[in-house]
């Protein structure tokens, strides 16, 4: 602090005197806001205390670009023109009969400004009913952190948003297409908003057991079925094997090819759809031996009851008879049997052809 001693002239039989005045030592106050390239900048150096005049100027560093300082006033003004940080120092010196002078240090921080908070809307990835899902909206500018949240409609049953990050995530339950908006706020509360939608797509199927049956050395094809709106579909073999000769397309689902063994083959078929959702289902294909007659039809006794059976092997069950030309009188054919009393002698020549229930059909008859 300063001290000023006045002493009063001495007088003729009167009292003495003395005033004392005590001036505060002088001081720089004040701490410069951040700045905003472009945009008008204005901030108080306050000076104080001291025998005034005080004369106050910048002793050391430097203002940021297109800022100046008033040395009367203790005002550092204008507009930035460049970002970054700019440390200066300021002096302070009163005119007191020793003069007295502090420094301060100070710092003005100068940034780019900040761009309008926007939020990008329109349709989301699609979804399935099962599937879990996520997706993250976009917001970009203002001030971070954001918060966001739902302001008009509804997500799809099963998802959620994300106050603080703005996922979506979750696992949809009911298909169908849900538009809502969306809404992002940013930490000086400007706020964006934009209209979302989401799709959710039935879930995926696929139908297993048995397919048709075929036969060895006879070219085979079955088409796999499975459901969802994710299309395109990939499938695969998982577990056991196809019958020799037989092969799955992995674009369509189709089984093809020509068996080369008999027997019945259990295997798994997995289809994936487009989202990575997986459907399996256990599937079994069963391979018979070649069609062919095991009889030739006995001769018969006029008078005499007759039945004969028209035996085959191999192929699809059940067969199916046919007989071109004439049986003798009295007989008839019926369920593969031929049966009845003959009542005239003779020899009938007759053509047997037996079918079985492949699609297409073998057939056979005797050489």
């Amino acid at each position: 602090m300063q001290v000023t001693l006045i002493a009063a002239i001495p007088q003729t039989k009167s009292q003495e005197t003395v005033n004392i005045t005590v001036n505060p030592d002088p001081t720089i106050t004040g701490t410069p806001p951040a700045g905003i390239v472009g945009s008008t900048y204005s901030t108080m150096i306050v000076s104080a205390g001291g025998t005034s005049p005080l004369k106050t100027w910048v002793a050391g560093g430097t203002l940021p670009p297109g800022l100046s300082f008033n040395a009367t006033t203790g005002e550092v003004s204008g507009t930035p023109t460049a970002t970054g940080t700019f440390p200066f120092m300021v002096q302070l010196t009163d005119t007191s009969a020793v003069p007295f002078t502090v420094t301060a240090n100070k710092t003005i921080r100068i940034s780019n400004p900040v761009p309008p908070l926007t939020l990008a809307g329109g349709p989301q990835p699609i979804g399935e009913v099962g599937v879990p899902y996520t997706t993250s909206l976009v917001a970009a500018g203002g001030v971070t952190p954001y918060s966001w949240s739902i302001v008009a409609g509804s997500l799809p049953a099963g998802l959620a948003i994300s106050p603080a990050t703005g996922i979506i995530s979750g696992t949809p339950t009911v298909q169908g297409t849900s538009t809502f908006t969306v809404q992002v706020q940013d930490s000086t509360t400007a706020t964006a908003s934009a209209q979302v939608s989401i799709s959710v797509v039935s879930p995926l199927s696929l139908a297993g057991g048995p397919q048709p049956e075929g036969v060895v050395g006879v070219a085979y094809s079955t088409s796999l079925v499975a459901s969802g709106d994710s299309t395109p579909y990939s499938w695969s073999v998982t577990a056991g094997s196809l019958p020799p000769g037989l092969g799955i397309s992995a674009a369509t689902g189709v089984i093809s090819g020509t068996p080369t063994a008999k027997g019945t083959f259990p295997f798994t078929v997995q289809v994936k759809d487009s989202l990575g959702a997986i459907a399996t289902a256990a599937i079994s294909i069963t391979i018979n031996s070649p069609l062919s007659l095991t009889n030739v039809l006995p001769n018969g006794t006029v008078g005499v009851a007759y039945s004969a059976p028209i035996s085959a092997m191999g192929g699809t069950t059940p067969y199916a008879c046919t007989i071109t030309g004439s049986l003798p009188a009295g007989l008839s054919l019926s369920n593969c049997v031929v049966s009845g009393t003959p009542t005239v002698a003779g020899i009938a020549t007759v053509a047997v052809k037996v079918a079985d229930a492949s699609s297409p059909a073998q057939s056979v008859k005797p050489g």
